[in-house]
C-alpha cells in the first residue's frame, strides 16, 4: 500500500483534532514541533489576479511508516476554489522519513487585497485520524481598476444600421418537412374520406351550374319555341350527360343514347328535338320534351350521388 493516500471523500471519515487546532493557532509551529508529522504549504507566486489560476505546494514529511491523506476537490478551499491538483511520488531518506509532497491549482473571485489559506495533511490512525495544518500563507490581489482611475464616459450613437435579411434555411426546411408529415399522417387516416366528399362536393356544383343554364333556356323556349334554343339546350344536356356518364353523349346519336339509358320518356324526348333541330317542326310537345331531359338528368344526378354516398371511401377513389 502507497505510503501516501490521496483520494475524494475520504474526508468523511477522519475528524480533526480541535485541540490540535488549538494549540497550533495559539503557539505557531506547534505542528511542527511537537508533531512527528511536519505540514508546509506556501504560494508559488505573490500575487494573483480575480479568475486567474494560481499554485499552492504542500508537503508533508512524517514516519516512513505513516499514512497520510492530501485533501482533494471536496475539500473547501475558501476562499478560493479547486481546478486542478498534481502529486509527486514519496520520498524516503535515510533516516526513515518520508516526503510526500502535492501543487494544487486554485482560483480566487474574492476582492479582498490579501487572501490567505492553509491546508490540512491528515494522518492515519486506527480508529481515527489527525489533522496537522500547514503554516498560514498569504498572496496578494493585484487589481486592474483602480479606484482613481477616471470613469470614461460612453458615446452615444443611435443612427440607424441596416442589416440585410437573411433566410432562416434550417427553420424553413424544417417547416416544410413538417408540414408533408402532417399531409401524409391526414391523407392516411383520412384522404379517402376528404376525397369523397370533395368529389361529393363537385358533383353539387356541376349539378347547380347545369341547372341554372337550362332553365334559362327552358324559360325561353316556354315563351316561344325556337329551333337555336332547342339546339343550345340538346348541346348543354349532352354536355353534362357526359361528365355525369362519363361516356361521349356528345357525338351518340339518338338511338346510341337510348341503348345507354333504355327509357321510353327519354326516347320520345330526343325523337321530338330531333324533329325541331332538324326537320324545323316544333310542336306543343317541344317544351315537355326540354323538360323531360332536365327530368332525367336530375334523376341520373341522384343516382349517381346516392350511390357515391352508400359507396365505401376506397371504391371512390
Amino acid at each position: 500500500m502507497p505510503k501516501s493516500v490521496v483520494f475524494a471523500g475520504t474526508f468523511h471519515f477522519c475528524r480533526t483534532a480541535s485541540l490540535l487546532m488549538v494549540l497550533w493557532l495559539a503557539v505557531p509551529g506547534y505542528g511542527q514541533t511537537r508533531s512527528p508529522v511536519q505540514t508546509s504549504g506556501r504560494f508559488l507566486g505573490d500575487t494573483t489576479k480575480i479568475g486567474l489560476p494560481l499554485q499552492y505546494a504542500l508537503s508533508s514529511r512524517h514516519p516512513a511508516a505513516a499514512q497520510v491523506i492530501f485533501p482533494d476537490s471536496n475539500f473547501s478551499f475558501s476562499p478560493f476554489e479547486w481546478v486542478d491538483k498534481a502529486f509527486f511520488p514519496t520520498r524516503t531518506d535515510a533516516d526513515g522519513f518520508s516526503t510526500d509532497s502535492a501543487v494544487y491549482t486554485l482560483v480566487t473571485f474574492g476582492t479582498d487585497s490579501i487572501q490567505r489559506l492553509t491546508l490540512p495533511v491528515y494522518v492515519i490512525q486506527n480508529r481515527d485520524c489527525t489533522a496537522v495544518f500547514a503554516p498560514a500563507d498569504s498572496v496578494f490581489l493585484k487589481r486592474v481598476l483602480t479606484e482613481n482611475e477616471p470613469v470614461r464616459q460612453l458615446r452615444a450613437n443611435t443612427s440607424h444600421v441596416p442589416v440585410p435579411r437573411q433566410a432562416n434555411y434550417p427553420l424553413v426546411l424544417g417547416s416544410v418537412v413538417a408540414t408533408l408529415l402532417v399531409v401524409l399522417i391526414i391523407y392516411f387516416f383520412f384522404g379517402k374520406r376528404i376525397l369523397k366528399r370533395f368529389k361529393l362536393f363537385r358533383m353539387a356544383r356541376h349539378h347547380r351550374g347545369f341547372v341554372g343554364d337550362y332553365e334559362k333556356l327552358v324559360r325561353r323556349i316556354r315563351q316561344q319555341v325556337d329551333v337555336s334554343t332547342v339546339a343550345n339546350a340538346v348541346v348543354i344536356w349532352k354536355e353534362y350527360m357526359e361528365w355525369l356518364e362519363e361516356k361521349p353523349f356528345s357525338t351518340y346519336t339518338t338511338k346510341e343514347i337510348i341503348e345507354i339509358l333504355p327509357d321510353q320518356g327519354l326516347a320520345e324526348a330526343l325523337q321530338e328535338t330531333d324533329r325541331v333541330i332538324y326537320a324545323q317542326m316544333p310542336s306543343e310537345n317541344s317544351f315537355r320534351s326540354v323538360r323531360t331531359l332536365e327530368y332525367i338528368a336530375l334523376r341520373r344526378y341522384r343516382e349517381k350521388r346516392t350511390m357515391m354516398e352508400n359507396s365505401k371511401a376506397s371504391e371512390v377513389v
